[in-house]
């Protein structure tokens, strides 16, 4: 559910985003501060200079830097050293900002008019920076938020399809409830659509879905587009793009059913997270479909010595939820759980309990692993968790005093 009233862009939130032409932001520029500081300080994470932070890098590897800048520029990894890369090598006057970096027209080109502040590209770099910080100790800077979302509303038509996907995801963790940042996006990404490429249109799917965004036009829109392209889908994409369509609650029949058939086509060559991912997907969304359940069972049964607790009771769980029983694959997760049964999570036993309750209608087997380890773990079950185990151990007719 989203709170908050429609902001407008006054004069003064333009004044604090306007970027100095001079090398060194004046004093008093905070927002400005703030982006140098967030790019100074930002590690590359990537290729042999991964280590180095952005600043460093553009200092020390002028060449290097231009290499980035050839690479196509929907390439998530590279997107923000590339939006720093021009940000630092543009100057008002459009020559060379002195700092090592050899005058050249890609480097001194901007994507967009940065007469209303920050270009559409240093938006684009802060949200992520931004976002980025919520995986660490630090604490994303509110102020400049705020100033961000707005800076993207004021200048949404201006962001290139690849740019609207960075900017939904990161949003999506720094602004999940601001209605008029999600409505601007929304239809700014159905315009852009036709340019997305397939990552791109798993993020949009995904960062919809993450802040419940319930419209059903747009997820229609986006089902159609993904449907129309997945077969230049890699087998990576095809599985975030199931996966977060069934997050967001929303099945579209005929992306699900191209879905399947890319899937089929391919499947000993889907990595094995995938699959379990791929398995989840259809399950949760309802769609039991016997022809690709048993191409999964195929693909998983010599790889379940390699899976992990959590993927065990993941697969369980998939094929209990829409009542798919194989045998031969239940019996090899069974057995795999027992070896690793200390190492399952609370969550992780319950799930398992209930779904081989629900497929097979005995648990023997797990019995007395589970029971055991439940014991040790009890005070990390979930109200739901307890209801479950209760549930699987009475269908299954099974009684331990002690749990």
């Amino acid at each position: 559910m989203f709170v908050g009233s429609k902001p407008t862009m006054g004069v003064a939130v333009l004044s604090r985003l306007k970027p100095s032409c001079s090398p060194t932001p004046p004093c008093g520029s905070s927002a400005r501060a703030l982006y140098d500081k967030a790019h100074s300080h930002g590690n590359l994470g990537f290729g042999q200079h991964c280590d180095l932070t952005y600043q460093q890098a553009f200092q020390r590897h002028p060449q290097y830097c231009e290499w980035i800048l050839s690479r196509t520029s929907t390439e998530p990894k590279f997107q923000p050293f590339q939006a720093y890369i021009r940000e630092r090598s543009a100057t008002c006057d459009g020559q060379c900002s002195g700092n090592g970096i050899p005058e050249t027209p890609v480097l001194c080109s901007t994507v967009s008019d940065a007469s209303r502040g920050f270009t559409c590209s240093e938006v684009v770099f802060l949200a992520i920076q931004q976002a980025r910080l919520t995986r660490t100790v630090a604490t994303p800077d509110k102020l400049l938020v705020r100033e961000l979302a707005l800076a993207s509303v004021e200048m949404m038509s201006e962001f290139q399809g690849h740019q609207l996907s960075l900017i939904a995801s990161s949003f999506a963790v720094l602004c999940p409830t601001d209605l008029n940042l999600w409505e601007e996006l929304a239809a700014a990404i159905a315009d852009n659509m036709a340019s997305f490429q397939p990552t791109q249109l798993s993020i949009a799917v995904w960062s919809f879905a993450k802040v419940g965004f319930q419209k059903p036009r747009l997820f229609e829109a986006l089902a159609h587009a993904s449907a129309l392209q997945i077969r230049s889908f890699g087998r990576r994409q095809i599985a975030m793009l199931l996966a977060n369509f069934a997050e967001s609650g929303f099945q579209d029949a005929k992306l699900f059913d191209a879905g399947s058939i890319a899937v089929l086509a391919d499947i000993d060559r889907f990595s094995t997270p995938d699959l379990v991912s791929i398995a989840r997907a259809f399950s949760r969304v309802g769609r039991n479909e016997a022809r690709l359940f048993k191409g999964l069972s195929l693909a998983m049964a010599s790889r379940v010595s390699v899976f992990t607790p959590q993927q065990l009771s993941s697969v369980a769980w998939s094929f209990a939820n829409v009542r798919i029983q194989d045998s031969d694959l239940l019996q090899a997760i069974s057995n795999e759980t027992i070896l690793k049964i200390k190492y399952f999570s609370a969550h992780g036993l319950s799930c398992t309990a209930w779904a081989f309750a629900r497929t097979t209608g005995d648990i023997t087997i797990m019995y007395e692993a589970i029971t055991t380890e439940s014991i040790l773990k009890i005070s990390g079950f979930s109200s739901q968790g307890l209801a479950n185990m209760a549930w699987s151990f009475a269908s299954v007719r099974r009684h331990h005093q002690a749990l």
